[in-house]
């Protein structure tokens, strides 16, 4: 048998929700427990993710939706539009490409067949001699299409000073 690395983690929110009092566990096994047990955990995640309607079947059967492993939210992540980079080649075939951009934007070292003409204090054109590659912004699908997100609607700002959580946006 092949030894693996396993990574464990303890505490905060995850996937199933909070940690404290064993409720990120309880969620991956709801359907194994009594209704008291049940019904507690279902309150903590609909608090955790700012729920305060009534607990009914509709709002647990959401809360189980959007809690686990599940398809990613394009909220999140869209899994058919992921931001990419397409590489591109372009070719001068009716004599040098020139543009103009501002100075700041210039890279720190100049891809080759670049020639840099100043225009006043702030702008510049450069002549592209040659080809030139760049990478044009694109959008493509990827094979993952699932992950354990945080349970949809959990804010960590509104729990804790979260302003270097990833997902805390001030």
């Amino acid at each position: 048998m092949d030894k693996i690395p396993v990574i464990v983690g303890f505490g905060g929110v995850n996937a199933a929700g909070r940690s404290s009092g064993h409720h990120g566990y309880r969620r991956t096994i709801v359907d194994s427990l009594d209704a008291e047990r049940a019904t507690a955990m279902w309150r903590s995640l609909a608090g955790l993710v700012g729920h305060d309607g009534p607990l009914d079947g509709e709002a647990i059967g959401r809360l189980a939706a959007h809690s686990l492993v599940r398809t990613l939210e394009p909220q999140v992540f869209d899994p058919d539009a992921a931001p990419w980079n397409r590489q591109v080649r372009l070719s001068n075939t009716n004599g040098p490409v020139a543009f103009e951009l501002s100075k700041s934007q210039l890279p720190d070292h100049l891809p080759d067949g670049w020639s840099v003409e100043q225009r006043n204090g702030t702008r510049v054109r450069i002549v592209i001699g040659g080809g030139c590659d760049l990478l044009v912004p694109d959008r493509r699908e990827i094979g993952v299409g699932a992950a354990g997100m945080v349970p949809q609607g959990f804010d960590p700002k509104a729990h804790y000073a979260a302003r270097n959580h990833p997902r805390a946006f001030s």
